[in-house]
């Protein structure tokens, strides 16, 4: 593999993991605009959006301190981003009597799900490194069938 394709390949990679902190990020604030909207529910339902916000600020935090040190500038944004979420959960437990938060550990799961995809992935990339020209297969493909060849590369 040429050293632009391995460059392209590790950027795909980086890139695609650094969306799931833009995720994540999108995921906090709609919880935070729930609260707006929603500054008649119950104790209950508020504390149940505290719980999964501190869990998903774990989640960024996690995915920060793995991924994002290798691109700093992201990893300062993400890093402000996560310590803002913390002062945003200690202000409603503060402010509204909560308890403090239980967060959800279900994004851990989630998490070792997406690593091990992204280690099968890895794998068949550089591993079973295979460049497969399609336009080249189907001209060997023709040209064997034109000499009356099988597919099996014998003579019919």
């Amino acid at each position: 593999m040429s050293k632009l394709k391995t460059l392209a390949a590790v950027l795909g990679v980086i890139s695609g993991l650094t969306f799931a902190l833009f995720i994540i990020e999108e995921g906090l604030q709609v919880l935070m605009f729930s609260m707006w909207a929603g500054k008649d529910v119950t104790k209950e339902t508020r504390q149940q959006i505290v719980d999964l916000y501190a869990g998903a600020t774990l989640a960024l935090k996690a995915v920060n301190w793995t991924i994002g040190i290798f691109i700093p500038p992201m990893f300062i944004a993400y890093d402000l981003y996560g310590r803002d979420s913390d002062l945003w959960v200690k202000a409603q437990v503060e402010g509204y009597g909560l308890r403090p938060p239980v967060p959800s550990l279900a994004w851990v799961r989630d998490l070792m799900y997406s690593i091990f995809a992204l280690g099968g992935l890895m794998i068949l990339v550089f591993v079973l490194k295979r460049e497969v020209n399609p336009r080249a297969a189907a001209d060997s493909y023709l040209r064997a069938q034109l000499r009356g060849e099988s597919k099996g590369g014998g003579k019919k």
